[in-house]
């Protein structure tokens, strides 16, 4: 598999969920979406905007996927035309 790298900014969408081990050690898959909220040391603090059972149990085997917003993007295109 192959691993890819990109800066992660405050503000940025990220979305956490629970790894084939952890999702077995839980009992049920779990995921949630938010936003991250600072970086401290290379710690990720992330504000979830999912309400609900959080499993703040398990501290191993998360999957972390970033959301690409394409709002840049778009502006950058739209300025082309």
């Amino acid at each position: 598999m192959a691993v890819e790298q990109s800066r992660i900014m405050v503000g940025d969408e990220l979305r956490l969920k629970l790894g084939d081990g952890a999702s077995y050690l839980y009992g049920k898959p779990w995921e949630g979406v938010g936003y991250v909220k600072g970086i401290i040391d290379g710690e990720v603090e992330l504000e979830l905007r999912t309400s609900g059972n959080v499993p703040d149990q398990i501290h191993d085997d998360y999957v972390v996927e970033y959301i690409w917003k394409s709002t840049s993007f778009d502006r950058m295109q739209n300025a082309l035309k």
